[in-house]
């Protein structure tokens, strides 16, 4: 009679851990799907920033992509919604290649890989990336993006450290 016990027990827990197991799974889905980015969210965004952002301010943020070495840090200078000066994990970037840097230069980085993936305006959806963001609630700015495209090893993150007003000079 023990043993008949003793393997009710085991089978309850063994119940127990798949029952857990797909409520997990069920929960990261209901995250991912809520944080879902859609091309509606990224317009509103950046409207948000164009009626709301800082015209001058310093933008610090890290860019990983899978398969190498470690993040690319960039801190970039914008005045009168410009950049003007920008470093590339501390070395200085051409004067020819601030325009790819900004939060207006991230937001159009972002819709270049919603387009890539069909899911900009007026396009098909197509559900072969899953791409995530978070944005602030009073300035429209982003604050981390996530694209990962599924059955591939190609995953791109980009946090912002921090936004800073800055005043003109």
């Amino acid at each position: 009679m023990p043993t008949r016990n003793r393997s009710g027990r085991w089978l309850s827990i063994l119940c127990l851990l798949i029952v857990l197991a797909f409520a997990t799974v069920i929960a990261v889905g209901m995250f991912n799907m809520r944080n879902r980015l859609t091309a509606e969210a990224l317009d509103q965004a950046q409207k948000k920033w164009r009626d709301s952002g800082p015209a001058d301010y310093t933008l610090t943020y890290t860019i990983e992509r899978r398969g190498t070495t470690g993040p690319d840090r960039y801190v970039v200078k914008v005045r009168n919604k410009r950049a003007v000066e920008a470093t590339v994990n501390g070395l200085p970037e051409p004067a020819d290649r601030l325009v790819y840097y900004g939060m207006n230069a991230l937001f159009k980085y972002i819709q270049d890989f919603q387009d890539l993936d069909g899911k900009g305006k007026d396009k098909a959806k197509d559900d072969s990336a899953l791409t995530r963001a978070s944005f602030d609630d009073q300035t429209g700015a982003l604050v981390w993006y996530s694209r990962r495209k599924l059955g591939s090893d190609e995953h791109v993150d980009l946090t912002v450290e921090s936004l800073t007003p800055e005043k003109g000079e």
